[in-house]
């Protein structure tokens, strides 16, 4: 065969490879991302608004107390671990327990806990202020986002409820997979005891 024969197909097929990536890739449809829910906005709107008053407002609560109403301190503000979420639980129980300075079950200190109530209001945390946060609180915790009825569970129901789901999946798992190494690499196989040597 003549060698010419051979350089040519060769020589036009790296053409047509040279032409192909000359050319310009199709464009890639852009596909726009998915929509937050309302819900989903709705409780990052308000713990954003936690974290803020966590930041300016609770030092600002916490430096008057600690001026003038020292035994009130411990009470009004929580020390919770750094966790995530911890800013939100620091701030639910601040307003938790103005709440309850409010109320008028504490006659005994009813007097002072108007006079620390009305430090706080001048201080820029007023009542509106403590609502609109005690609001946040409940979306960002779930309590207004989530309308289906509270259950009284026990402290382990969603454990119970993973371990049922777990032994429901595999046992439909080992009616399907039969291969002892496949089961043994999904976790729901066993080892088979090597025997004893002699």
């Amino acid at each position: 065969m003549p060698r010419s024969s051979i350089v040519l197909p060769t020589f036009a097929a790296l053409s047509l490879a040279l032409a192909a990536c000359e050319q310009p890739p199709a464009p890639t449809p852009t596909v726009p991302p998915p929509a937050a829910s309302p819900r989903r906005t709705g409780v990052r709107d308000a713990t954003r608004a936690l974290e803020a008053f966590a930041q300016t407002m609770l030092p600002r609560a916490r430096a008057a107390t600690r001026r003038f109403f020292p035994d009130y301190e411990a009470y009004l503000f929580a020390a919770p671990a750094r966790v995530r979420g911890a800013s939100t639980v620091t701030v639910a129980i601040f307003v938790e327990r103005c709440g309850e300075l409010a109320s008028p079950k504490r006659r005994k200190t009813r007097e002072r806990d108007r006079e620390l109530l009305a430090l706080l209001a001048r201080r820029g945390i007023t009542h509106a202020v403590l609502e609109e946060t005690r609001r946040n609180v409940a979306v960002a915790t779930g309590s207004l986002a989530d309308s289906r009825p509270a259950r009284s569970r026990a402290p382990n129901a969603a454990l119970d409820d993973l371990h049922a789901w777990v032994r429901d999946w595999s046992d439909c798992a080992k009616t399907v997979v039969t291969r002892r190494d496949w089961l043994i690499r999904l976790g729901i196989g066993r080892r088979r005891a090597r025997a004893p040597s002699a």
